[in-house]
């Protein structure tokens, strides 16, 4: 059984059970503020702010609920001329424009250049880094370090797996590597997969480049010294 009653029959009873009064016809002056049926459906505006005045008054600590079904009512102000505009502002730039990548965008930017600066300091030590980065223009050292990190992050993302794959598959077509690089692979190997971009991955790959890198030319070229 459905106790809700048609929206057409609630508005042409209406009527507040708070002042007990059926005018205004204005429907901007009515309001549902909580989940009640029947003839506790409306109040106006005016008695209803009236009686959440009283009940802060008498009970500043407490929130104003319903007295039938105890729904919380929620106050919403009325908007101002400023917020109306500010809204209608904000309405146009998301359609236009993607708000969140311009919010990400310093934090992205920040985190390359912080990434570029550690990348030297890793790379030249922490003191030739340090005279290196002073003696460039500010905007030029910020802008380096953040190419760095970039560059770190986009060389990171290179499939090299799928590259590493194909050389052995071809490598397996050599007589006598037959036997280390087998001919048939399984078919989940043989797909091509999407490999899946994630922020934190590029970041930690990008970041452990150079770590990688000092290894393998401390393990390479330890004999040759630097000029």
């Amino acid at each position: 059984m459905n106790c809700h009653l048609p929206q057409e029959l609630l508005v042409s009873i209406r009527f507040c059970y708070l002042c007990r009064a059926t005018l205004p016809e204005d429907d901007e002056a009515w309001v549902r503020p909580c989940r009640c049926v029947g003839p506790t459906t409306w109040i106006h505006q005016s008695c209803g702010r009236q009686m959440v005045q009283r009940f802060e008054t008498l009970y500043p600590t407490k929130r104003p609920r319903c007295r039938f079904c105890r729904t919380r009512y929620i106050l919403v102000p009325k908007k101002g001329p400023i917020v109306r505009v500010m809204q209608k502002i904000l309405l146009k730039l998301k359609s236009i424009v993607d708000i969140e990548l311009i919010a990400a965008y310093p934090i992205i930017e920040a985190i390359a250049t912080t990434c570029g600066c550690l990348t030297l300091s890793y790379i030249y030590g922490h003191e030739e880094a340090k005279q290196l980065l002073m003696e460039r223009n500010p905007v030029e050292a910020a802008t380096t370090c953040a190419l760095i990190g970039y560059g770190l992050w986009y060389i990171s993302d290179i499939t090299w797996e799928d590259w590493l794959l194909r050389a052995l598959r071809r490598c397996s077509r050599v007589p006598f590597l037959k036997g280390v690089s087998p001919r048939e692979y399984p078919d989940s190997l043989a797909r091509s997969r999407k490999r899946m971009w994630s922020i934190c991955s590029a970041i930690a790959g990008g970041a452990l480049l150079p770590v990688y890198s000092r290894i393998i030319g401390t393990l390479m070229f330890s004999s040759v010294e630097s000029p």
